[in-house]
């Protein structure tokens, strides 16, 4: 995926945030992470997005894009 595709996908999930569209929004961030994934291993990373998602789902763009 390039820059464009993923950048996308962040600005997607953001704006599912904000319909309050969860479910959306994590599919979205995880065609961001599969794709990181393979380039070298963002799997702790992806763990600790989805722990907060579990806590708070409202968060875990914000945390994801700092």
């Amino acid at each position: 995926m390039d820059t464009t595709a993923c950048e996308e996908h962040v600005y997607m999930a953001k704006l599912s945030e904000q319909a309050e569209r969860y479910e959306e929004m994590v599919e979205f961030m995880e065609k961001v992470f599969d794709t990181e994934e393979h380039r070298g291993g963002t799997k702790p990373a992806l763990r600790r997005v989805q722990e907060r998602h579990r806590r708070s789902p409202c968060v875990v763009v914000d945390n994801i894009v700092d």
